[in-house]
């Protein structure tokens, strides 16, 4: 593991010309899954790796991440259009030098934005994104008209979804919508509160056979996050459970999927894709999911 200096001595030296990050929308097919607490502590988790991440609470009206990081946001994204703020008045700093800019009231307004606005957005999220070497993404459950092009758009969408059967059947429909609408969605899987690995590792397997066979797309697993007492406990802390227990079931669990994460191949369906703003912009503005 890296120590502090390593990991500011790794961003000092990356610094200059760097690429745009890699945007990564996490998801679920419905809530009380733990999303937004995977999203958090993978970000920590990278962080501690050497990689520069920034993550967005996109949640419409539910918004956490601030508070499940036991910090009170001075302002949040749709700030960014309202008042044309810039990413760097509006990111906050959370540990070990994650940082992040939090949803609000006013999210139904920025994944609805008018041509000036989204220009706007666009432009400053360019001018961020050559910052960091990951933007995180943290989506509501499920999937609506709002959120539909920021999955879509996303480098990769990692689909967050526990044992239990309404959560697996929530997070295979969601999948479907996408793959009806693009075919080459890079996808991944974790599977959160599992009470064996073994177990977890089966609904995993069991997903990726279900969408090879009737979705006719490979999903890459990231691994299986065991039920752990001490997730309870950091949620209430308000500090991300690496932090709280960084030796207990879930945080070794998490450092197995980030390892697994930064060893991999990029996924094949990424390789020739167009970048996420150019994604997004036609997806936007000329409905174009291909």
């Amino acid at each position: 593991m890296k120590d502090q200096a390593d990991i500011l001595r790794a961003r000092m030296l990356s610094r200059g010309t760097h690429a745009p990050a890699q945007v990564l929308a996490v998801a679920s097919g419905k809530g009380g899954v733990g999303k937004s607490n995977i999203t958090i502590n993978f970000a920590l988790s990278l962080c501690r790796s050497g990689k520069r991440v920034l993550v967005l609470d996109m949640d419409v009206g539910m918004g956490n991440v601030d508070i499940l990081l036991g910090r009170t946001s001075t302002s949040s994204l749709p700030d960014l259009i309202h008042h044309r703020l810039t990413f760097q008045q509006i990111i906050e700093q959370g540990p070990a030098g994650l940082e992040f800019a939090a949803g609000g009231s006013g999210m139904t307004e920025l994944l609805e934005m008018n041509a000036e606005d989204f220009e706007y957005f666009n432009q400053q999220l360019e001018d961020v994104s050559k910052e960091y070497d990951v933007i995180l993404l943290d989506i509501g459950a499920g999937m609506t008209e709002k959120s539909r092009a920021w999955l879509l758009a996303a480098d990769e969408v990692i689909v967050v979804t526990t044992p239990e059967p309404t959560a697996i059947t929530d997070a295979y429909a969601l999948m479907k919508h996408l793959v009806f609408q693009n075919s080459h969605i890079p996808f991944s899987l974790i599977i959160n509160r599992a009470q064996t690995k073994q177990s977890g590792e089966l609904t995993m397997t069991r997903m990726q056979e279900a969408a090879h066979r009737f979705l006719h797309v490979e999903t890459q697993k990231l691994g299986v996050v065991l039920e752990d007492r001490y997730v309870f406990e950091a949620v209430v802390n308000q500090v991300p459970f690496l932090i709280h227990a960084p030796k207990g079931k879930a945080s070794r669990a998490l450092g197995q999927i980030t390892d697994r994460f930064l060893n991999r191949s990029a996924p094949a369906a990424h390789r020739e894709q167009p970048g996420f703003l150019e994604k997004l912009k036609r997806l936007v503005w000329k409905g174009d999911v291909t």
